[in-house]
């Protein structure tokens, strides 16, 4: 792109590769969330937390959150 070159050093997935950076900050979201939730005092979270690092795959953020009760499509998520 023009100017590209006066940048100085950047990394180029930011330019380059689009959304990229989305499943940074979705990750941050999610982990405050996920936070709050254990700080509301969440019956079972530690299990249901060990149960999805444990899983190491999930289809859809949607079936990561449910156990929690959160939805991201939730604008107060």
């Amino acid at each position: 792109m023009d100017g590209y070159e006066t940048f100085g050093h950047i990394s180029p997935h930011f330019v380059h590769s689009p959304f990229y950076v989305y499943a940074y900050a979705f990750g941050g979201r999610l982990g405050e969330r996920a936070y709050a939730v254990y700080e509301e005092g969440e019956p079972g979270f530690e299990d249901k937390y060990f149960d999805i690092v444990e899983s190491r795959w999930v289809e859809d953020h949607k079936e990561l959150l449910a156990p929690f009760g959160l939805d991201a499509s939730d604008p107060a998520f």
